[in-house]
């Protein structure tokens, strides 16, 4: 039975990642006992694919797969596992910031391959949604866009105090995304419990919501949730009012927060509506999910 590590690089096939592919190869390999293999994925959805050849292949074998590009392949990789036994996952941003790591962005700041090679691993909690999985979060409506413009806009109360033309564009922006967020009527489930009223905004989060102090979050076993019911005008301006702190906070008959451990989010008519997750955008009637803990092997880069 083979024991040592065998890495597996999945990358974008695209004009500009062959470059970026030559040069992984040619630092690879130069890389002694170093056992890799290097895939170009060609449409999104293939490296669930590749994941599962591999797996197959490789039964007993110790696996590290690589996800070179965009976050979204990350979940493509998750999908593809036969099991999380002797499999880890490494995300390989090549420029591109965003998703899961910004829980552990300083982990990120003088990333390079060697970093992530001798990363720790760390079992974090994913979610298991049936035909996609999540570690990040899953949004309907604005709110997604609506926390990454909090999340811009604390960031300019705190280190640009007197920046008020800065802080009143963020606000404008903030106050548009609540205000032209269509109104559409959904349907919540947590924890079993069928909640009586219609929303229009949701977003569960495995990560954090709006702070990234600690990474413990991703390993609690509990989601994050913040609803905002189906409301007038009025009471949507009334939100961007309560905004002015930098952060969202429970309103009564209004924004409701807490944890879980499921979720459902139905729209009450049967349309398809707009719902994102970890950053993969598409049309659904509906989306649920459950936390599994502590079970994807997450490699984070060496911090030196």
């Amino acid at each position: 039975m083979g024991k040592k590590l065998k890495h597996i690089f999945i990358m974008e096939a695209s004009n500009y990642n062959i470059r970026n592919a030559e040069e992984l190869n040619n630092e690879l390999k130069k890389k002694k006992n170093f056992e890799y293999m290097l895939y170009m994925r060609s449409f999104i959805g293939k490296e669930t694919d590749i994941v599962k050849k591999c797996c197959a292949l490789f039964k007993r074998e110790k696996l590290r797969f690589y996800a070179c590009g965009n976050f979204e392949m990350v979940e493509g990789i998750i999908r593809g596992l036969d099991s999380f036994d002797n499999r880890e996952v490494a995300f390989c941003p090549l420029g591109n910031k965003k998703g899961l790591i910004e829980n552990f962005e300083e982990n990120y700041v003088n990333f390079n391959i060697d970093s992530l090679i001798n990363g720790e691993v760390k079992c974090i909690d994913y979610v298991d949604a049936g035909d996609i999985c999540m570690t990040n979060y899953a949004s309907v409506g604005g709110l997604s866009k609506l926390i990454t413009e909090l999340k811009v806009y604390k960031n300019i109360i705190v280190n640009s105090k007197k920046d008020y033309f800065s802080k009143m564009k963020q606000y404008l922006k903030i106050a548009r995304t609540i205000i032209f967020t269509k109104n559409d009527k959904l349907e919540i489930e947590i924890d079993d419990e069928k909640l009586e009223d219609n929303y229009t905004m949701a977003h569960i989060a495995n990560g954090s919501l709006l702070d990234n102090d600690t990474d413990q979050i991703l390993e609690d076993g509990k989601l994050e949730y913040i609803l905002v019911k189906k409301c007038s005008l009025l009471k949507r301006l009334e939100l961007v009012k309560r905004i002015l702190t930098g952060k969202l906070a429970p309103i009564d008959n209004l924004v409701y927060m807490g944890n879980c451990k499921k979720f459902a989010i139905n729209d009450t008519k049967g349309k398809n509506v707009l719902m994102s997750y970890d950053g993969r955008v598409e049309k659904r009637s509906h989306l649920r999910g459950n936390i599994k803990n502590k079970k994807v092997k997450l490699v984070i880069p060496q911090v030196k």
